[in-house]
This record gives C-alpha cells, sequence and structure tokens, in this order.
C-alpha cells in the first residue's frame, strides 16, 4: 500500500471516528437526538437513504449507495457504545460483513456539508419492502 493510500485511508476512518464521537447506539438513547445532531446542528445535516449497495471496502470502513460513499464505524474501529447500529430485515443485528453488494438498504446517518456521510443505523432490506423504521415515542 502506498504512503498516499494509506494517508487517504486513515484521514477517512479518523473523519469517521470523530463525526460519531459522542453518538450513542443503544435503543434508548437512539430515541433522543444524539449529542452530535445538538453540538453541530448548523453543521450536520440528517440523512437518510433506501438504496442498492453499490460496493463494500470493509478495509476503508464505508459502503458505497447511490454513488455515495456511507463511513460505517465498526467495533473494531471505534468504542461500541459509537459504532454504526446494523440490522437485518427483522431489525435485529448482524455483523458488518452481512453487508454485499446489490443488496437494498436504508441508511439514517448524519451529513456534513463537505458531503461526507456517516452511517448512524444501516437496515438491510429484503427484496421488494420498504424500510421498517422504528417510530419515536412522545410525550
Amino acid at each position: 500500500m502506498t504512503g498516499l493510500k494509506r494517508i487517504k485511508r486513515r484521514m477517512a476512518g479518523g473523519i469517521a471516528i470523530l463525526a460519531l464521537a459522542a453518538c450513542a447506539a443503544t435503543a434508548a438513547l437512539a430515541e433522543m437526538p444524539s449529542r452530535l445532531e445538538v453540538l453541530y446542528a448548523d453543521t450536520f445535516i440528517p440523512y437518510e437513504m433506501e438504496a442498492d449497495v453499490m460496493e463494500v471496502n470493509y478495509e476503508g470502513g464505508y459502503i458505497v449507495v447511490a454513488e455515495q460513499r456511507v463511513f460505517v464505524v465498526t467495533e473494531e474501529m471505534s468504542p461500541p457504545v459509537t459504532r454504526t447500529q446494523l440490522l437485518n430485515p427483522e431489525g435485529k443485528p448482524i455483523d458488518v460483513h452481512a453487508i454485499r453488494e446489490h443488496q437494498r438498504v436504508f441508511i439514517e446517518g448524519l451529513e456534513h456539508p463537505s458531503e461526507q456521510v456517516v452511517a448512524l443505523k444501516i437496515q438491510v432490506l429484503k427484496k421488494g419492502t420498504a424500510a421498517k423504521r422504528l417510530k419515536k415515542k412522545s410525550g
């Protein structure tokens, strides 16, 4: 691996780690706005996308959907509370290696004005079905 590639990879991984440093991945905290959304409301934009996976790059820590690179933070990259929540069609946790090209996925995350996207949640969908969105409790 060339030095430039190594630097780019570390920068991309570092950006993803920094972007999610204050986010919580537990179900209880997922109902509240993440600390990142509160602190950087003027910087980060909520991001949602339902599309087919075009590319999976485990080493680089991202997937590509609709020609958009989406960073995925795994346990190996950061503490467990900041990792991307990965779900199967039934809403149960899965390993990052279960995500493959040509699968339909629903992604919730945060987009920086630089167009870098960090996934907070990725759910693999069954073919021909819509995303199962968890409703937030009110009141």
